[in-house]
């Protein structure tokens, strides 16, 4: 695999047919379908990927992910949007001495707090 240091991952919905056994309806993006989480290396090249459920927490696919790719390469940065960001998120890539490194939607309006900083 080389020297990757960077991953990004997210999900995707792909549409199916509804007497498919793994379709569940999706709220987020409507209609039925499944979901398949994915990581990347920065070089475009899938390291790791995992049909789940709508349900699934997107933080513990994410963690699953960096943990179980079968690759050479020693992640320490890691990519995601909003919905794989979270304090146990930021927890589990501390202890397991990685960065994450989030996409934030609307951060503009999020307040934010430096750690260590208590008014």
């Amino acid at each position: 695999m080389g020297p990757g240091t960077a991953c990004a991952s997210d999900s995707r919905k792909f549409g199916s047919w509804s007497a498919n056994f793994m379709t569940e309806w999706h709220q987020r993006y409507g209609g039925a379908g499944i979901m398949v989480y994915w990581h990347v290396e920065r070089k475009n090249v899938c390291i790791y990927s995992q049909v789940r459920s709508t349900t699934d927490s997107e933080v513990a696919s994410m963690i699953e992910g960096l943990l179980r790719h079968l690759t050479s390469a020693e992640i320490d940065r890691q990519y995601t949007d909003t919905h794989g960001a979270s304090i146990v998120g930021f927890a589990f890539s501390h202890l397991l001495d990685f960065k994450l490194l989030p996409r934030l939607k609307n951060i503009g309006s999020a307040r934010l707090y430096r750690p260590g900083w208590v008014r």
